[in-house]
C-alpha cells in the first residue's frame, strides 16, 4: 500500500490519503489496474482557530463506499480535493 500524507497547517487540518490496487476479481493482465482512494482530515488546533468551524470532528472521504480511479496520482489528488472542500464548507457555516 503507498499511502501520501498531506498537511493543510493554514487552517490547522491534516490531510491523510491512501491509495492502494483493487483490481476486480476478473482482472488479467493489460487490463487497467484500478485503484481505491481513501483519507481523511482531522483538526490538531496546531495554528487554526477552533471557532471558524462549525465542527472539527474528523472528516472522511468517502463518507460511505470506495472511490474507484485508475491512476495512483488521481486517487490521491481526488482525497485531497474533497477533504479541502468538506473543510471550506466547515468553515462557511
Amino acid at each position: 500500500m503507498r499511502e501520501k500524507r498531506s498537511i493543510d497547517t493554514k487552517d490547522g487540518w491534516e490531510i491523510f490519503s491512501t491509495c492502494e490496487e483493487d483490481n476486480p476479481l476478473d482482472w488479467r493482465p493489460g487490463n487497467p489496474i484500478r485503484f481505491k482512494a481513501f483519507g481523511f482530515a482531522e483538526y490538531t488546533e496546531k495554528s487554526g482557530v477552533k471557532d471558524e468551524f462549525s465542527c472539527t470532528s474528523r472528516q472522511n472521504f468517502p463518507e460511505a463506499g470506495v472511490h474507484h480511479v485508475f491512476t495512483y496520482e488521481d486517487g490521491h489528488e481526488d482525497v485531497r480535493k474533497e477533504l479541502r472542500k468538506a473543510i471550506k464548507r466547515l468553515k462557511s457555516m
